[in-house]
């Protein structure tokens, strides 16, 4: 599906590490693209689910686009915030899903989550 300008975000998921008897869950929408071509980035930013009284906040910057025959996909990982008692954060690691275009350069229903 052509994405005028390029203009379009990606829905991601998944789990972090196991640290301290849990893990948590993440998922969302990344920001709008970053860049042209296969070179640009997105931005995620996300609260993980509850686990244990406390909630990590996920905030990087994805690599550039892989191609795969749907389109493209973008790694991301990284450390989660630090919370919790004791005192911790998670690893993650993961790829988005295919992009979603988006209209007027204005991601629709979509967007970083907080």
């Amino acid at each position: 599906m052509p994405m005028p300008d390029g203009q379009h975000v990606h829905f991601f998921s998944g789990e972090t590490s196991y640290e301290y008897g849990h893990l948590h869950r993440y998922q969302g929408y990344t920001g709008p693209a970053v860049g042209q071509g296969l070179a640009h980035t997105h931005r995620i930013r996300v609260i993980t689910t509850v686990e244990l009284g406390h909630d990590h906040l996920i905030d990087v910057e994805t690599g550039p686009g892989i191609a795969t025959a749907g389109g493209h996909v973008h790694e991301f990982r990284g450390v989660t915030s630090i919370s919790g008692r004791p005192p911790h954060s998670h690893r993650f690691r993961n790829v988005t899903g295919p992009p979603i275009p988006t209209m007027y350069g204005q991601a629709q229903d979509a967007g970083t989550q907080e």
